[in-house]
């Protein structure tokens, strides 16, 4: 109960709890995203290590990630973009690394429901 009055009284806690306007972006975890639905998404990190998250070729949370890695996808009822780069950076060492794509990328025949699409600086702006 005091932490309802704590965000009740607080005009800028409150306004976390709004939902976004029309010509606003939602960002989010997929974790917050779960059991709401958007007209398009997009995924980031969908990279080897990180999800599934991998540590000396064991995978020690499989089976949630694979439902994680769900939950993403069925986000967008219109399109999902799953974002890909070249370089991934990792905070611990501070530094960049090749990227090399999640598993799930390539698991139960979604590869055949991906088109890929290269955007350039030029598209971009």
């Amino acid at each position: 109960m005091s932490f309802l009055k704590t965000i009740l009284c607080d005009k800028e806690k409150l306004d976390y709890f709004k939902p976004a306007k029309d010509d606003e972006v939602q960002i989010m975890s997929i974790h917050k995203a779960k059991g709401l639905e958007f007209d398009i998404t997009f995924i980031f990190d969908n990279y080897k290590y990180i999800l599934p998250s991998e540590w000396e070729n064991e995978y020690k949370y499989y089976e949630e990630d694979l439902k994680v890695h769900y939950v993403a996808l069925t986000r967008a009822s219109k399109a999902c973009y799953i974002m890909q780069g070249n370089l991934r950076y990792r905070e611990k060492q501070d530094d960049l690394i090749a990227a090399k794509d999640s598993i799930f990328l390539s698991i139960n025949g979604l590869p055949s429901h991906r088109r890929n699409l290269v955007w350039s600086k030029q598209m971009v702006k």
